[in-house]
């Protein structure tokens, strides 16, 4: 499995050089999807698949997140949630998704959901969408100050007989919402996580707001997590999302000095000689 990079599609439809970027570094996309890119013509995203497949490149999905929370307490806006994420699952069918990451938000910024009807809710899409895309899914901790909710959530779905479902930690997330930093502070998240299928998104900052710079800008204990995976005897999968390019290189800077956690990774260092980096306009898809 290799390691992947966050793409947002609409970056693609806006500005294509974003494909000519990803297809001559050589660097596997995951792939973003918003409102916009779920309107674009099924031709098109056929066309970018093949451009991707072409060029031997895996691809993963990113679902919808903004604003798509199937478990809202409005009905409408949980039911325009489950359309929006089904055709999300779609979509990543005709990419051939290597997987999905969904946002299930157990907390919102203010509040915490009620735990039963939380779940309820979330059952009624989630199970769905590994089916309709042929892909397994990973539930991501957004604003989760503790990994209870989400680990609770993918063991129901698991033993309902969804196997396809697995958590993706996003650690960037865990240090500013959940306001952790510390090495130890990892060790009960880890423990809820690492009974499911793994995947990491991996990005840093200071703790005062969600900054997706390059690993090792900010004060995300990153040696410590994998140390501790390594302990555990834990395999994971991983994307990198970085957002800018400077954040992109400082990334790549930090495997360069972490062989080891490169190569349980399936990092593949881009060829670097093929990537304008100051050509490219820095973009920004808050997460």
């Amino acid at each position: 499995m290799p390691c992947f990079i966050n793409l947002p599609l609409r970056w693609v439809h806006e500005q294509p050089a974003w494909t000519d970027w990803f297809v001559s570094g050589r660097i596997a996309p995951e792939l973003g999807l918003d409102a916009g890119s779920l309107a674009l013509a099924a031709k098109w995203h056929q066309d970018m698949a093949a451009r991707f497949a072409d060029a031997g490149l895996s691809c993963a999905v990113h679902l919808p997140f903004w604003a798509v929370d199937p478990s809202d307490p409005d009905a409408e806006k949980a039911a325009l949630a489950g359309d929006a994420l089904r055709r999300g699952a779609e979509l990543a069918g005709i990419y051939r998704a290597r997987h999905m990451v969904g946002h299930p938000y157990h907390r919102t910024r203010s509040r915490e959901k009620r735990m039963d009807a939380w779940l309820e809710a979330s059952r009624r899409v989630w199970p769905e969408l590994p089916r309709i895309a042929g892909a397994p899914l990973f539930l991501e901790n957004t604003y989760e100050t503790a990994p209870d909710g989400i680990a609770l959530l993918v063991r129901s779905l698991r033993e309902a007989g969804e196997p396809g479902v697995g958590v993706c930690f996003d650690l960037g997330h865990w240090r500013t919402f959940a306001g952790k930093s510390a090495q130890e502070e990892l060790d009960p998240w880890l423990d809820a996580f690492c009974p499911f299928a793994l995947h990491l998104h991996l990005h840093d900052n200071d703790g005062t707001a969600d900054q997706h710079v390059g690993m090792g800008s900010g004060d995300v204990p990153f040696d410590a997590l994998f140390a501790k995976l390594a302990t555990r005897g834990k395999s994971v999968t991983a994307t990198l999302e970085p957002h800018d390019t400077e954040s992109f290189a400082a990334s790549i800077a930090w495997l360069g000095t972490h062989a080891a956690v490169a190569s349980r990774l399936g990092w593949e260092k881009p060829r670097m000689d093929a990537l304008p980096l100051a050509e490219i306009e820095k973009n920004i898809m808050k997460e």
